[in-house]
């Protein structure tokens, strides 16, 4: 259940960084100062909480238990490392060239995790309602994400 609070969660910060942050193109500067620290520092902080502090929760909400949680904990860490760099980009005035390179290496992160669930969703494990709960909603988060990033290249 808490898993999916902070999955809600997660959507919910996401979704208002991008879009405030696709509100302020086509300064991409703006844009990626809102999307860095929301949409890669806050949803990778809330997934690391989610993926290794309430593991149990997440892979039984992904279909994924198990009782052994290493590949939730790499999960976790792996966004928790992208908050941090985030988090440091952005505070620490890094500049548009560090942000872009975060939001854009969390795109593409998230992008190779939404095909991942596409694939278990085609494959049959979960299929339709996998794909529109997890998959579809993690491949536009993640494009968007790619693209806002490559604007502000």
């Amino acid at each position: 259940m808490i898993a999916w609070v902070l999955h809600i969660l997660e959507l919910v910060a996401g979704g208002l960084g991008l879009g405030v942050g696709f509100s302020r193109l086509p300064d991409a500067a703006s844009a990626l100062a809102v999307a860095t620290p929301t949409a890669v520092g806050l949803i990778g902080l809330l997934a690391f909480f989610r993926h290794f502090v309430f593991h149990q929760s997440d892979a039984k909400r992904l279909g994924w238990e198990s009782g052994r949680p290493e590949f939730q904990y790499e999960v976790g860490f792996a966004n928790l490392a992208f908050s941090l760099v985030a988090f440091l980009a952005y505070f620490g005035g890094w500049g548009v060239g560090a942000q872009a390179a975060v939001v854009l290496g969390f795109g593409l992160y998230l992008l190779q995790a939404a095909l991942l669930h596409t694939w278990q969703s085609v494959r049959g494990e979960g299929g339709l309602r996998r794909f529109l709960q997890s998959a579809l909603p993690a491949l536009v988060f993640s494009l968007c994400m790619i693209y806002l990033a490559t604007s502000g290249i």
